[in-house]
């Protein structure tokens, strides 16, 4: 069965003469948040909605204890100190973003951490990729499960 989270992790290398990246970006969104809808609905009507709530509740305290680490620590550094990674200050700039969301319900929807792009960076300045990629793609995962 086609789910969101495998929607959110389709990935489609970029070839000469290949589909234009906006269009299929959107079109895959909207399949995403289709799909996250319909779960929602599927839990709710199978085991109710406190069922639902509590799965967003354990969804919000892994993004939590994220989020509660100290600025510059959030994350894994790149295995090697010349391997390029995402930008710590950047990344600690949209977890505050997201913090402030969890706390008051203000902050950047699902499509603003999508785009997000972070510059790269180096040794004790960066993040590993893969984990700040991995926590972004729980925290649209939250975003759609409690619209």
């Amino acid at each position: 069965m086609l789910t969101s989270a495998a929607v959110r992790a389709a990935v489609f290398d970029a070839v000469p003469g290949g589909y234009r990246t906006g269009p299929v970006d959107e079109a895959l969104v909207r399949a995403e948040e289709e799909l996250a809808a319909l779960e929602r609905a599927e839990c709710v009507r199978a085991h109710g909605a406190a069922a639902w709530r509590a799965r967003t509740d354990e969804l919000t305290a892994v993004l939590r204890g994220r989020l509660e680490r100290p600025r510059t620590q959030r994350f894994r550094r790149p295995a090697r100190v010349r391997t390029r990674g995402y930008s710590a200050a950047h990344v600690d700039v949209l977890c505050e973003r997201v913090a402030e969301r969890l706390a008051t319900g203000t902050g950047p929807d699902a499509a603003a951490v999508r785009e997000a792009v972070f510059p790269p960076a180096h040794g004790e300045r960066a993040y590993e990729e893969q984990q700040v990629d991995a926590f972004l793609d729980r925290v649209v995962e939250y975003l759609l499960a409690v619209r």
